[in-house]
């Protein structure tokens, strides 16, 4: 299982890490999202225990070795049960949706039957991207130079 970090998927789409549950945006920073997506998804509902070091340990052959060194640095000595991954793949759909609307090539409703949403649900994931984009070039647009007046 030392090749968890090798089945990636789309490493295109900007998931957003602090949407993320705690626990999973932890992980994701230090092996990043598609290692984590796969670690979880792999261990979903399943507890492990975590050694406080790698020595005498198989948790490596388990999860490989990155992600292993990662756990331990993170919860040393505990016992982590994973969570299931719908929070990161919800985001992962919802971006696909945004780039299908904004292709413009599928009508509405075929991208409800694509995604197996209701129309309310697709017009809901627009609205929370617009608002989004919006906060997101407030933030980038502030003017973060110190002017001292001497």
């Amino acid at each position: 299982m030392d090749n968890l970090a090798g089945n990636t998927a789309n490493t295109s789409n900007p998931v957003d890490l602090r949407a993320l549950p705690y626990r999973t945006r932890l992980v994701a920073e230090k092996i990043g999202l598609n290692a984590t997506y796969i670690l979880f998804k792999t261990f979903a509902h399943r507890t492990l225990y975590i050694p406080p070091t790698l020595l005498r340990s198989d948790l490596a052959t388990k999860v490989g070795k990155e992600a292993a060194t990662a756990l331990i640095e993170l919860w040393p000595n505990t016992s982590l049960t994973f969570p299931k991954v719908d929070r990161m793949f919800q985001q992962w759909r919802n971006y696909e949706i945004i780039l299908d609307i904004n292709d413009g090539e599928l009508p509405i409703v075929e991208i409800c039957i694509k995604y197996d949403l209701t129309r309310q649900r697709i017009d809901q994931i627009k609205k929370d991207h617009k608002r989004n984009q919006v906060a997101s070039k407030a933030t980038s647009n502030q003017n973060l130079t110190l002017d001292l007046l001497l």
